[in-house]
């Protein structure tokens, strides 16, 4: 797969093996099946921040999404127990995968759109 490609509508998805903040591995293969779509949702540290002064999408949509049979995937590079403490603290009930090292990151090819939009 080619680094920092982005990635088209109807194409096969990368692979993935990320931790969540409960420190369990997930795949993206551990997801398929579960519900009919999939949304892997990149944001930056930066951006995931104002979600304590302005909301965040995912957890404002989450039972939408549930309705609609998605899974929603928060993919960030900040470490697991970030996100653990950020779950806590707003009390978010999706997943929220580390991606320290940017490997899925640039995979999908968003790198540079969450570097160019922090």
């Amino acid at each position: 797969m080619a680094k920092d490609k982005l990635r088209k509508v109807g194409e096969i998805a990368p692979e993935f093996h990320l931790y969540e903040a409960d420190g369990r591995k997930v795949s993206l293969s551990d997801l398929l099946g579960k519900n009919r779509y999939i949304l892997l949702y990149f944001t930056s540290t930066e951006e995931k921040s104002r979600c304590d002064r302005s909301g965040c999408p995912l957890k404002e949509n989450l039972e939408k999404l549930i309705e609609l049979d998605v899974t929603p995937v928060l993919i960030d590079a900040d470490p697991v127990e970030e996100h653990k403490r950020f779950k806590h603290d707003h009390n978010i009930k999706f997943l929220m995968l580390s991606d320290p090292a940017m490997e899925t990151i640039k995979g999908y090819g968003v790198y540079e759109w969450l570097i160019f939009t922090a």
